[in-house]
């Protein structure tokens, strides 16, 4: 881990809010960095649309079948984005980025936690920038990053998905489960 990465570990608590009482109760090892989100509200009670919003949050774990790459730690930014629908060229509703996320062991849980959301279903894609050189706004894995895939070569986005129905959703387990690989 470099040294910005140890210096600003942070506990669950502290990256999606002070209230224990939210049902996650897993605490990473170390997350490292700070976390920043970004949704399409307007304020923290309804999204652009006028809408009440609500809130997705919970960990995130890395599972065997998504090794570290050789070269790599399992600790970079976490990126995770929230969409209507899931698929390449869709525009996010919501972002969150976490640099230092530590996975570098299987039994780490990272906290994640995206506001600003509308009622419905809402897909959510991730991965893990293990080698620090994801491009913005539009980041993507590439070889050798950790990520929630069916297929890393299929050229299709492989989403997470959760029914918001009136209210927060405080336990939303995503995983890291699978090694992008050169495609073919």
């Amino acid at each position: 881990m470099d040294d910005d990465a140890a210096a600003g570990t942070t506990t669950a608590a502290e990256s999606i809010g002070s209230d224990s009482s939210d049902g996650v109760s897993t605490e990473p090892a170390s997350t490292g960095g700070s976390a920043s989100t970004s949704s399409s509200s307007d304020d923290a009670g309804s999204s652009s649309t006028g809408a009440a919003a609500y809130t997705v949050s919970g960990v995130v774990t890395r599972l065997a079948t998504a090794p570290i790459a050789e070269g790599n730690d399992g600790i970079g930014t976490l990126y995770i984005g929230a969409f209507l629908a899931c698929g390449h060229g869709e525009p996010p509703i919501g972002v969150f980025a976490l640099p230092g996320a530590d996975f570098s062991s299987e039994a780490n849980a990272v906290p994640w936690s995206i506001g600003g959301l509308p009622a419905g279903t809402v897909h959510f894609g991730l991965f893990l920038d293990d080698d620090g050189d994801a491009v913005l706004p539009a980041a993507e894995p590439d070889a050798g990053d950790p990520s929630y895939a069916d297929d890393v070569c299929d050229g299709v986005l492989s989403c997470m998905s959760f029914v918001i129905e009136d209210a927060d959703v405080l336990d939303a387990a995503l995983v890291l489960n699978t090694t992008h690989t050169e495609c073919p």
